[in-house]
């Protein structure tokens, strides 16, 4: 079964279709820390970051694909600037879905992860 890790601060995603597939081990966290915490027990097949504030975000993201070059990312967030999607674009993330997501596109973005995952 494949670990889906999702930071989501403020339950942003809550009711979307990934958080009840029966072929995912989904966890959710709500904090960074967790994030972190949740990485050294167990590590991801693909993680959900939902993007709240764009520096902290940034800081973190950089530092996860430091610690995990090959880990899909999924980020998830509002409308943005074209310089902030540069910013984002350079943590590589494999989607960037803009809020609010049509109840199937966060659950083909977590797959196209996992194929990913799996081609790597």
């Amino acid at each position: 079964m494949s670990h889906v890790l999702i930071l989501d601060p403020h339950e942003t995603l809550a009711g979307q279709a990934l958080l009840d597939d029966p072929e995912l081990d989904v966890e959710v966290c709500r904090e960074r820390a967790g994030l972190f915490d949740s990485l050294c027990i167990r590590r991801p097949d693909v993680v959900v970051y939902v993007l709240t504030d764009l520096p902290s975000d940034l800081a973190i993201l950089s530092l996860l694909r430091r610690v995990s070059a090959s880990l899909p990312i999924v980020l998830v967030g509002d409308p943005s600037s074209l310089e902030a999607r540069r910013s984002i674009q350079d943590v590589r993330p494999i989607y960037f879905g803009v809020l609010p997501l049509d109840p199937c596109e966060l659950v083909n973005a977590v797959r196209s992860g996992l194929r990913y995952r799996l081609a790597s």
